[in-house]
């Protein structure tokens, strides 16, 4: 579930506790802090401790920047990517751990669950629990973060601001009228220029959508756009270097784009 951004502040002000010593930021990076000492650090880290983050991003291979630099962002979209692949992993071997413990008879029971619970039914029920209501969610929330873009703000007025609808496309098959529409949208709520002119001000990316090579495209029943992240350095593997995302409608807005990590 999303914060406020007064939630947000709220929490993220609560975080700010004393700076870990040195050995402890050391014991952190090198995995052998303790757990109460992890979460502390984890804990001060999220509050945005500058002088303790400019000791730990050089051993976790981010750039250095300023708020909102691009190399900041893409570093910290490339974290989230990470860290959920590495949160989906823990819940799949999680489920084989639930899977490989047969259900007990106070499971399986139809009569009222009094007492404690068995060995059994308490493991998996903590395992069922754990990813349903902790691993799914964060594992989303990462991922959504790593994709996220605020929403493009129209100037008052604005006459094209209705281009950016696809209520009228149908996004279940291909032509060349949908997909020259949906280059329009991304290129819109992504670029927000053309070549002919420098990238606006308050554009999403520094760079037009005709430089970045943007493409759309029909492939096993979707559309897919991608770019290139000029932003990044030539020498970095094309994966990286690279934006695919799927385009499909969004749901919660009806009528408009939604962008989903492919």
């Amino acid at each position: 579930m999303r914060r406020s951004l007064k939630e947000t502040r709220e929490t993220l002000s609560d975080l700010h506790t004393s700076h870990p010593t040195p050995a402890g930021l050391q014991r952190f990076l090198r995995g052998q802090a303790a757990r109460t000492e992890v979460r502390a650090v984890v804990r001060h880290l999220l509050a945005g401790c500058l002088e303790c983050v400019a000791v730990t991003r050089p051993a976790w291979g981010l750039r250095g920047g300023t708020n909102g630099g691009h190399d900041v962002i893409e570093g910290a979209r490339q974290e989230l990517r990470a860290a959920a692949r590495d949160l989906k992993s823990i819940r799949y071997r999680m489920l084989g751990v639930h899977a490989s413990i047969p259900p007990a008879s106070q499971e399986t029971s139809k009569g009222d669950l009094a007492g404690e619970m068995d060995v059994e039914t308490e493991i998996r029920n903590v395992i069922a629990c754990g990813i349903q209501d902790s691993l799914d969610p964060l594992i989303d929330d990462w991922l959504n973060a790593a994709s996220y873009q605020p929403e493009r703000r129209e100037a008052a007025g604005n006459a094209g601001a209705d281009s950016l609808s696809i209520a009228h496309l149908d996004l279940s098959v291909f032509s060349e009228e949908t997909r020259q529409a949906l280059y329009e949208v991304v290129a819109a709520e992504n670029f927000g220029s053309t070549a002919l002119e420098p990238p606006c001000e308050g554009s999403v990316l520094p760079y037009t959508a005709e430089q970045a090579g943007l493409e759309v495209t029909w492939a096993w029943g979707r559309w897919f756009a991608t770019w290139w992240k000029l932003e990044l350095q030539d020498t970095l593997p094309e994966a990286q270097r690279r934006e695919t995302l799927l385009l499909e409608e969004n749901r919660a807005r009806p009528g408009t784009l939604a962008y989903r990590e492919v």
